[in-house]
């Protein structure tokens, strides 16, 4: 979420959700509601907030909404708050389930909070890492029955067998019901060959720790930030060829897929092509 789409109003929604519907999807991920300067739900269910009216229209189209925490201050150097991150969290935890435990959409809950196997290696970091994870969806499965889901990534060259250890060490302190591992091609981290062959790795880890493995699949493609060059992160929608390409090394290992994302670059309001090969696509058509 953030105040460029925040700043529509509930016509605009019920496009989108309608068009997510007849293309077969049937989740939406909430990456977060608030962030240090911006809430993006009220605490009355009807209100025009831009949450509270995604998931109104959900209900009408039966599609699930896993609803993001908050981003505020989280890195992991010396002056990171662990503790007020998690307070907040879980503050922010009991706010939600409050206003919308009832909505029939709502599906789950998504900690927005990005891991990698490139900042997250040092026993400073691994504890911080932790803390946080096992402390806030401890409290969210005490006072909820729905699942946890967070959504990694891998850097470049990517050493999966490390990787793999690396998560089973995670799943002895933290309880994640479902891991949406971003694939990287994306951002250009990766191709979709060397993207597959981590998802391959991992699949078994996953399966061990009895966690749900899906894919995020990115539907775009960077055009400016790291590993391109030193400037803003800058993206454009991809190009559909290679999306269908990550979709069919990737859905093996994985029990679900999703994209980041679709108001961005797949709606069919951009016309860019994507949302319209796809559906094609499904419907057997030529491409």
């Amino acid at each position: 979420m953030e105040n460029g789409y925040a700043s529509y109003g509930e016509d605009f929604w019920e496009a989108e959700l309608k068009s997510m519907k007849e293309i077969g999807m049937d989740s939406i991920i909430i990456q977060y509601t608030k962030t240090q300067k911006d809430c993006f739900f009220s605490s009355t269910y009807s209100n025009c907030k831009i949450v509270n009216t995604i998931i109104r229209i959900a209900e009408k189209y039966s599609l699930k909404i896993f609803l993001g925490l908050g981003l505020f201050n989280f890195n992991y150097d010396s002056g990171f708050d662990l503790d007020t991150e998690i307070q907040i969290n879980i503050n922010l935890f009991r706010q939600l389930n409050g206003i919308f435990k009832e909505s029939p959409s709502l599906a789950g809950w998504y900690i927005p909070h990005e891991l990698d196997d490139r900042n997250f290696n040092s026993l400073y970091a691994k504890k911080k890492v932790y803390k946080f994870f096992s402390t806030v969806s401890d409290f969210i499965h005490t006072n909820s029955s729905l699942p946890v889901m967070i959504s990694p990534y891998f850097g470049i060259n990517p050493d999966s067998r490390s990787y793999s250890a690396w998560w089973n060490e995670f799943f002895k302190y933290s309880v994640i019901d479902i891991l949406a591992m971003q694939d990287g091609v994306g951002t250009k981290k990766v191709d979709y060959i060397s993207a597959s062959m981590v998802f391959k790795d991992l699949e078994d880890t996953m399966k061990k720790n009895n966690v749900e493995f899906w894919a995020d699949i990115e539907v775009f493609e960077a055009v400016h930030g790291y590993p391109i060059d030193l400037q803003p992160w800058q993206a454009k929608y991809a190009d559909f060829e290679r999306v269908k390409k990550q979709l069919e090394y990737i859905s093996p290992y994985v029990s679900k897929s999703v994209i980041f994302d679709y108001p961005h670059y797949f709606s069919p309001r951009l016309k860019n092509g994507l949302y319209e090969n796809y559906q094609n696509l499904l419907k057997g058509g030529t491409l």
